[in-house]
C-alpha cells in the first residue's frame, strides 16, 4: 500500500475533538500525527441573544452556516433548530452538518471561503430579504455586509467563540521542532499562532511548511514571525485533500 506521507510529522491544531478524521487519513497515509490545539471552542458571551437570534431564524428566508462549529452549538443552544427557509453553508464539511441537523438540502459551493458563497448565483438578488448567519463571535464581516449591500437585512448570529489555548514555551518549541507540516484551520489560529511564537522568542527561520484554510486567511499572519509568501493554501478540508494536497509538495526539513 503506497505511503505518500511517510516523511511527514504533522501538527493538527484544530479545537479538541475535531481531528480525528483528518488524523486517520494522514496516518493511514504514513504521516505521524500530534494534535494539539490552538483554540478552544466555548459558548458565546450572551447565550440569551443568541437563543432569541435561533429563534428569529427559523424564519428567514436563508439561513448560513459559517463553520460546523456554528452549527453544532446552535443546536446545543436551541436543541430542534428548524430553518424554514433556504440553506446555504460554507464549506462542504458545514453543509453536510448542517444538513444532518435539518433534515433538508443545503446549497453549498465546492471552495469553502466567503467569496466562493457570495458567488453563488442564488444569493445574487437578496434584496428585501432575511438572512440569518449561524457563526462565532467576530469573523465572516465581509459575508454580512456584501449581502447587506446586496439589500438583505442580515443578522449574524454569535452561536460560539473561541479562545486562545495558552501553550507553555517548552510545549510550543518542542512542536515546533518536531513538525515538518503545520495545518492552521483559521485566520484566529493564525494569529493566535503567531502571538505564541513572538511571545516565546522564536522566529521565522524555526517554522516548517505551514498549510491554511484560504488566501484570506493569510492575511492574519504576523510577518515578523511568518512569511507569507511560504504559507500553502489547502483546497478542502475533507481529510482525502488534505493528503492529497501535502503529497504533491515536499516538506522543507
Amino acid at each position: 500500500m503506497s505511503k505518500p506521507l511517510a516523511d511527514r510529522r504533522v501538527w493538527l491544531t484544530r479545537p479538541a475533538g475535531q481531528n480525528t478524521a483528518w488524523a486517520d487519513a494522514l496516518t493511514a497515509a504514513g504521516a505521524v500525527v500530534k494534535s494539539e490545539p490552538l483554540l478552544e471552542i466555548v459558548p458565546p458571551q450572551d447565550a440569551g441573544a443568541a437563543l432569541g437570534a435561533l429563534v428569529r431564524a427559523e424564519s428567514a428566508d436563508w439561513t448560513i452556516a459559517c463553520s460546523t462549529n456554528a452549527v453544532q452549538r446552535a443546536l446545543a443552544l436551541r436543541p430542534g433548530f428548524a430553518p424554514s427557509g433556504r440553506l446555504a453553508a460554507v464549506g462542504s464539511a458545514t453543509g453536510a452538518a448542517l444538513e444532518r441537523a435539518t433534515g433538508r438540502e443545503v446549497v453549498c459551493p465546492a471552495r469553502f471561503d466567503a467569496d466562493a458563497v457570495l458567488d453563488m448565483p442564488e444569493l445574487q438578488s437578496v434584496a428585501g430579504q432575511f438572512v440569518s448567519m449561524l457563526a462565532g463571535e467576530g469573523g465572516r464581516t465581509r459575508l454580512a455586509n456584501e449581502l447587506a449591500a446586496r439589500g438583505a437585512q442580515v443578522e449574524k448570529i454569535a452561536a460560539y467563540r473561541r479562545i486562545g489555548c495558552n501553550l507553555s514555551k517548552p510545549k510550543l518549541a518542542g512542536l515546533v521542532e518536531w513538525a515538518n507540516t503545520i495545518i492552521v484551520t483559521s485566520g484566529d489560529a493564525l494569529a493566535h499562532f503567531c502571538h505564541l511564537l513572538l511571545a516565546a522568542g522564536m522566529t521565522r527561520d524555526c517554522l516548517s511548511q505551514l498549510w491554511v484554510p484560504s488566501e484570506r486567511s493569510i492575511s492574519r499572519a504576523d510577518n515578523r514571525i511568518v512569511d507569507t509568501q511560504d504559507c500553502h493554501v489547502l483546497p478542502a478540508m475533507q481529510p482525502d485533500s488534505i493528503v492529497d494536497a501535502l503529497a504533491k509538495i515536499e516538506p522543507t526539513h
